[in-house]
């Protein structure tokens, strides 16, 4: 893939920091993530190793994890009282002394276990992003005023090797840790909830092209001799308040927006703040590379395809006048949306039950 191609993706991770890429099995999903690791790797001294770019790292869920200790460590009286740490808190500890590297946290098959019990810590500050002083922080992921024993908490920052100073009170997430989950969609993994879906930005991977990738003098996993920079990756804006006067199609934006929620009234599927800020933020960045007359069409487009129409699942009671009632203002323009939403419509006549997962 070229660089144009990455566009659509770092412009969702600009805009949200937490990804889900969706597909078949053997897609490329996790070496999509580890490409971009390659890619964006523009600090020397992380990239030491060519086999695994310093700003990446990957995490395979297990279907036993029903708890956040496998990511946010937990306290051993084996002993001994001590902390144990995990390569999730050893990479959030690396990313905050890189802070200008966007970092890479793979979680594969993210969803071989339920999602909100081992992530719930991430999910619930992730929405906790704020700009103050042109930089965006967070609460704290782990919290000193949760040790009972604080002597713990300062074993741990010394075990990540983080400045007591600087992390006195807390742990939060650093503005350059980008996550991206891989998902298959079978009968063996956990579906998502609303509450996942709201907060991510979903892509669906299933192309598959068979000729491609067969080629041994083009290799994706090497350092570029030119990197893509973090200001291509990270953004600077958590809220719609911040970018609504930077580009004219803002009230288009809101209007396309308020069209959708008319024929999604009454159902669970209605959109609120959130999905709103995220429009705004991403068509703000899709208009800074508006070349083509449609960019702000292909940008609601991608949004809704990620952010509204993963949401919908249900039988023909809860699905089916939602979709039709949809291309009422999703036409045959949002190509994406509306490909899926005929899709939806053909699954749901045959089983009775509809999803956006393929």
């Amino acid at each position: 893939m070229t660089n144009e191609e990455y566009i659509p993706v770092l412009k969702a991770i600009k805009t949200k920091p937490f990804i889900l890429l969706a597909g078949l099995s053997g897609t490329g999903k996790s070496r999509l993530v580890r490409t971009l690791g390659y890619k964006t790797c523009g600090k020397e001294e992380l990239r030491i190793d060519p086999k695994k770019p310093g700003n990446f790292e990957l995490i395979p869920v297990r279907p036993n994890w029903h708890d956040s200790s496998e990511l946010m460590g937990y306290v051993s009286r084996i002993n001994g009282e001590k902390y144990i740490t995990t390569s999730f808190l050893q990479f959030i500890a690396k990313a905050w002394k890189n802070i200008d590297i966007p970092f890479l946290l793979c979680l594969d098959e993210m969803n071989l276990a339920p999602v909100e019990q081992y992530f719930a810590e991430y999910l619930s500050i992730i929405e906790t992003r704020q700009v103050q002083d042109k930089k965006i922080v967070t609460d704290y992921i782990i919290s000193k005023a949760s040790f009972e024993n604080h002597a713990l908490y300062s074993q741990l920052l010394k075990d990540l090797g983080l400045n007591e100073f600087e992390f006195s009170d807390g742990i939060s997430i650093p503005s350059n840790l980008v996550v991206i989950g891989t998902v298959n969609m079978d009968e063996t993994t956990h579906s998502f909830s609303r509450k996942v879906l709201d907060r991510a930005m979903t892509f669906e991977m299933n192309n598959v092209d068979l000729t491609a990738g067969l080629d041994n003098t083009k290799n994706d996993w090497s350092y570029p001799q030119t990197f893509i920079t973090s200001n291509e990756v990270l953004g600077e804006f958590t809220s719609g308040a911040e970018v609504v006067n930077k580009f004219d199609k803002s009230k288009k934006v809101i209007d396309f927006l308020i069209n959708l929620n008319t024929e999604l009234e009454g159902t669970p599927f209605k959109i609120a703040y959130r999905v709103r800020d995220e429009f705004l933020i991403y068509c703000y960045y899709a208009s800074l590379n508006s070349t083509d007359e449609n960019w702000l069409t292909n940008a609601l487009d991608e949004m809704t395809s990620m952010k509204i129409l993963s949401r919908i699942e249900g039988d023909e009671t809860k699905t089916g006048s939602v979709l039709s009632n949809l291309k009422r203002v999703l036409t045959a323009d949002y190509k994406k949306s509306y490909a899926k939403l005929k899709e939806m419509e053909t699954r749901l006549s045959i089983s009775g039950y509809t999803s956006f997962w393929s």
